[in-house]
């Protein structure tokens, strides 16, 4: 799934107090003032190409959510490829069919937010531990066809 993402010139740090997300895009502020707007949700292979007409609508949309943002200049564009899965959730933890092999994939459009507790779900596993959530239903066997 390719995301695209508008990032502008630095703002004074603090001028976003939160992480915004609308119907039309996120909008967030790094530490050092740039202002993250992102982001598109496509299927395309493996094309980490940016188009014009989606950094517009981005641009519109973060602008509708803070109208501060109308003067403020792009400073750069990208896109990045997530890993999905056909029902949107992550594949976690010990592999069947390999030994001392462990997933920690598929995160798609919360995987950055989810890494934290993904690590630790996943460490627990590795370690021979409970974790403490169930990782049952993220398990890569939902995916097996069952035997009728």
């Amino acid at each position: 799934m390719r995301g695209q993402i508008v990032c502008t010139e630095a703002l004074p740090p603090g001028t976003l107090r939160s992480n915004l997300s609308t119907r039309d895009c996120y909008i967030l502020q790094k530490a050092h003032g740039e202002i993250i707007i992102g982001s598109t949700t496509e299927y395309c292979d493996f094309n980490i190409g940016v188009r014009y007409e989606d950094m517009c609508s981005l641009a519109a949309g973060a602008i509708r959510a803070v109208p501060a943002l109308r003067n403020v200049m792009v400073k750069r564009t990208w896109a990045g490829l997530r890993p999905g899965t056909p029902d949107e959730l992550p594949i976690l933890g010990p592999a069947a069919e390999l030994e001392n092999f462990f997933h920690a994939t598929g995160g798609f459009r919360t995987g950055i937010v989810a890494a934290p507790l993904t690590g630790e779900v996943v460490a627990a596993s590795v370690l021979g531990q409970t974790p403490k959530f169930s990782i049952e239903p993220f398990l890569a066997r939902r995916f097996q066809l069952s035997a009728a």
